[in-house]
């Protein structure tokens, strides 16, 4: 039996990741075809994972290639950096803290209220995410000019439809 989330809870996260991207970095994100992720490393290089509370409990990551993370740097600060630093973590943890904001407030006005945690950055090639919920894995993929971004949402199995 396939597990189904409820894309009247995911598109505002979506949706809130094309804004940030475009209004901080200058980035058009394409959205991939979505999948249901196994467990193991994620995609990229950096992550932000944030855990989220309310109707639905579990977590949302947001995972970057390094060139994407650099670009992204460069597209705000105007300054390239070489390599995932200090810079780079807190530009990751800030755009994962708008972008559940962002969605948090799009659910807050259809009635439905979440608290939300601190930003956790993980870093490296083989890094793993640890996602607050026991549910799917629903990996979305998107791409840009400089590489890939993959957004993951993994919520508690009693909050998706069988």
């Amino acid at each position: 039996m396939a597990i189904r989330y409820d894309v009247n809870f995911i598109n505002p996260f979506l949706q809130a990741v094309m804004d940030t991207f475009l209004k901080l970095a200058n980035m058009n994100l394409t959205p991939g075809k979505p999948f249901v992720k196994e467990k193991g490393a994620p995609r990229g290089d950096i992550s932000g994972i944030i855990a989220i509370k309310g109707k639905l409990k579990g977590s949302i990551a947001l995972t970057l290639s390094e060139s994407v993370a650099l670009a992204a740097v460069q597209g705000l600060m105007g300054a390239p950096k070489q390599e995932i630093d200090t810079d780079v973590r807190d530009l990751v943890g800030e755009m994962t803290n708008i972008i559940s904001g962002q969605g948090r407030r799009v659910l807050a006005d259809m009635g439905h209220h979440f608290d939300a945690a601190i930003p956790e950055i993980v870093v490296g090639k083989e890094h793993i995410i640890n996602h607050k919920a026991t549910g799917p894995i629903l990996a979305i993929p998107f791409n840009t000019t400089e590489g890939e971004i993959v957004v993951e949402i993994c919520l508690e199995a009693s909050s998706f439809k069988r």
